[in-house]
């Protein structure tokens, strides 16, 4: 509802979005919850298109969150009673949240594509379909676990690098599939992302940023790797793993449906 004068005060303050125009009273100002600045209405198409900004990314939020947890909590649960042993230790946790964290939080300025018309939380299609995108990361998770345990013969501590950078690497994969809903590419990356993503990267690279702490922390990868591998070859492997997997998941059928109720 729209408003300028002392007699609209309170069915501004009783509407769901109270909207005082540029000319409106002082009382009607504080009765209302938007207030326009600008002579006309044309701010409202402003104030309408800024909401659903937020809207979409908070269900990327949300999407994003959802699916690490259900990923991690099970996966690290699973690997717990399958090496008899935590898959990570608590620096490598640490080190884990804030990389995850720091990329969530450039989502808060990220690019979003405006919905032409207004949206509802689907909360039902929403937890399903991040219940089926983490199932299958998590299936995916738990191979490169059993390649790292059986077929590279890792010891317990480089197992725990290992995981660590597939949790890591995937994480921030996970991201750029959950802020594009539909199948057609969206608007490019926003600029703090676009940062994040890389720094975050460089920063979980095991093997090569953190060799200060591969003594006391963490174990150097590629030092125990099959056949000589080098740890920048892995590294790179895990991140190209946990950024091109998404694409499989996200176009099959059993997950579309989903999706596009959210979309």
């Amino acid at each position: 509802m729209t408003g300028d004068g002392v007699n609209d005060a309170p069915a501004l303050r009783q509407a769901e979005v109270g909207i005082a125009v540029s000319t409106a009273c002082d009382v009607a100002r504080e009765a209302a919850s938007i207030a326009l600045t600008n002579p006309g209405l044309m701010d409202i198409v402003a104030a309408v298109e800024t909401s659903r900004e937020i809207y979409e990314r908070m269900l990327t939020c949300i999407l994003n969150k959802i699916i690490k947890t259900i990923e991690v909590a099970v996966f690290l649960t699973i690997g717990l009673y399958s090496a008899g042993n935590f898959l990570l230790t608590p620096f490598l946790g640490v080190l884990l949240l804030l990389t995850n964290d720091f990329i969530t939080m450039s989502l808060a300025s990220d690019r979003v594509r405006i919905p032409v018309r207004c949206r509802r939380w689907p909360i039902r299609s929403v937890v399903m379909a991040a219940g089926i995108f983490a199932a299958c990361l998590l299936a995916l998770s738990y191979t490169i676990f059993w390649l790292g345990a059986h077929w590279l013969r890792l010891d317990t501590r480089h197992l725990q690098t290992l995981v660590f950078a597939w949790l890591a690497f995937s994480g921030q994969g996970m991201v750029y599939v959950v802020r594009e809903r539909r199948r057609t590419p969206g608007p490019r990356p926003g600029f703090w992302l676009l940062t994040e993503l890389p720094l975050c990267s460089v920063a979980s690279d095991c093997s090569r940023t953190l060799r200060l702490f591969r003594s006391a922390y963490m174990a150097h990868l590629g030092g125990r790797a099959k056949r000589g591998s080098r740890s920048s070859f892995w590294s790179s492997a895990l991140m190209s793993a946990g950024i091109l997997e998404k694409n499989p998941i996200k176009g099959r059928p059993f997950g579309a449906s989903r999706i596009k109720r959210i979309a």
